[in-house]
């Protein structure tokens, strides 16, 4: 737990609002996206997790509160559909889903990202909505190397 007066909480409050400043609000922080050195969408998510452990002061709770978009609910629907879109976007441009392994979107690590909808499908814990979202794209392939 960090204090409202710590350098790291500063620091990262100061991330979510230049974050906020470009895209509108926080609402839908990709996953892996960091500024300034804090991935965004872990800090987070760790902050979430304070909250309801009862870790998090009065202040940190006003100075989350006050982000434009910020909410206590964990939004991992609306990453994985913002991060898919990013993806919907490569696919239009690109004529494919295969996304290099190495490639980044926007500060989001989109080959890794695709990556790991493999590794869930492959262990069954991929929403089958999503499987299907992902198979609908062109080029997509759930084992590109084989």
């Amino acid at each position: 737990m960090y204090g409202v007066h710590s350098d790291t909480w500063k620091k990262a409050v100061a991330a979510l609002w230049s974050w906020a400043e470009n895209h509108g609000d926080i609402g839908t922080l990709p996953p892996g996206v960091a500024v300034e050195g804090v991935v965004l969408s872990r800090w987070v998510s760790a902050r979430r997790h304070e909250r309801r452990t009862g870790e998090l002061g009065d202040e940190q709770v006003t100075q989350l509160e006050a982000l434009p978009g910020w909410s206590w609910g964990a939004g991992q629907q609306e990453a994985w559909a913002t991060t898919f879109a990013l993806l919907c976007a490569y696919a239009a441009e690109n004529g494919t889903a295969r996304v290099p392994t190495g490639h980044t979107t926007g500060g989001v690590r989109l080959g890794a990202w695709v990556s790991r909808q493999r590794t869930a499908h492959r262990s069954g814990s991929l929403p089958t909505d999503r499987a299907a979202a992902l198979q609908r794209l062109a080029g997509w392939e759930w084992n590109p190397g084989s």
